[in-house]
């Protein structure tokens, strides 16, 4: 566990801080990290990029990771982030992330009440 990724790929090399993140979307070989800013692709493995992650990165979906403390709320199916992305999951995978979120919330009650205040 780390508080920043090093990122290398054709269009750049640095250091993402891993609070930045909103989610990871991983298809094969190749992943790509979303921030609140820009996507960013990668041909890591995904064990490699979970190694850099913390408790507050959960699967939603096989492929799917997202950072609870960048979502603004789950209802219908879907997850929505602070910056305005969504992201719809099938009605399985939906319930347990909802479950998920709600015991992070309930564990994480102080810490994200600062965070929204900021």
């Amino acid at each position: 566990m780390s508080n920043s990724i090093p990122i290398v790929n054709r269009r750049c090399c640095k250091i993402l801080p891993v609070s930045e993140i909103v989610y990871i979307f991983s298809n094969y070989r190749k992943s790509e990290i979303h921030t609140g800013k820009e996507m960013i692709p990668v041909y890591y493995p995904r064990s490699e990029i979970e190694g850099y992650l913390d408790g507050r990165f959960q699967h939603c979906l096989k492929n799917l990771i997202v950072n609870f403390d960048m979502i603004s709320d789950m209802s219908d199916g879907v997850i929505r982030f602070r910056n305005g992305e969504e992201v719809a999951i099938g009605r399985g995978n939906y319930i347990k992330a909802k479950q998920k979120f709600a015991m992070y919330i309930k564990n994480h009650k102080k810490t994200l009440a600062k965070a929204a205040d900021l």
